[in-house]
């Protein structure tokens, strides 16, 4: 998952770079925030509420619903019980922990094949995490027209894998900062390292993953439970 942060840390700056470039449909793209941003719960910290009451104390209170369905090898989780899991999984993720260190809030949006990936990087969150982001930032600060309230939303859209059992996307996604899309090939162009995608994986909490199928309304995870 540092990857995905590191990815992060490359829009900030290839967006700093090419910002002036952009006409201004361009810069109020790029400083555009999403929807499902709650400015009145603009902190990780309270949306890692609903992980406590699911996770509490090391619990599996989501999962102890889905027991059945696990010991089976195939259970479904919907998008607001794959966000607990989600949230839960980068909470025991070392480098999981970082991306919510410098994110303001992280959400996961299911679509068919695909998953959205969307955080609100805090810059000055970013800079303290993340020394070489200073120079971004700084560039930012110039610029402080084009961001909103100093924070960035990054999105990225991939098609997920089960990876030595745990969560992975393909190196084939696209992404998007603010509104302002960029491609892969894009991406590569900018000397973003995509192709690290295909090492790296984030293991969910009590499961072990075998299949991955994504559906508009849910995802199933092919699964042996973790004991």
């Amino acid at each position: 998952m540092w990857f995905l942060i590191k990815f992060m840390i490359k829009s900030v700056l290839a967006i700093a770079v090419v910002a002036l470039a952009f006409a201004m449909y361009g810069i109020y793209s790029a400083r555009a925030l999403p929807d499902w941003f709650d400015e009145t719960r603009a902190d990780v910290d309270h949306a890692s509420s609903a992980v406590d009451q699911q996770f509490s104390d090391g619990g599996v209170e989501l999962l102890a619903n889905k027991a059945v369905d696990v010991l089976r090898g195939r259970v479904a989780f919907t998008e607001s019980e794959f966000n607990a899991l989600f949230l839960a999984s980068l909470k025991a993720d070392a480098d999981g922990r970082k991306l919510l260190s410098v994110s303001d809030g992280v959400r996961v949006f299911l679509h068919r094949d695909k998953v959205e990936i969307s955080a609100i990087i805090n810059l000055d969150k970013l800079a303290k995490v993340e020394p070489k982001a200073r120079e971004a930032v700084d560039r930012f600060d110039k610029l402080f027209w084009i961001v909103e309230d100093n924070r960035l939303a990054v999105t990225l859209y991939g098609t997920p894998v089960a990876r030595r059992g745990g969560l992975g996307v393909k190196d084939d996604f696209y992404a998007k900062v603010g509104q302002l899309e960029f491609s892969n090939e894009t991406l590569r162009s900018m000397k973003v390292p995509v192709e690290r995608a295909n090492r790296t994986q984030l293991d969910l909490e009590y499961l072990h993953l075998k299949s991955v199928k994504v559906n508009p309304s849910d995802i199933v995870f092919g699964v042996q439970a973790k004991l």
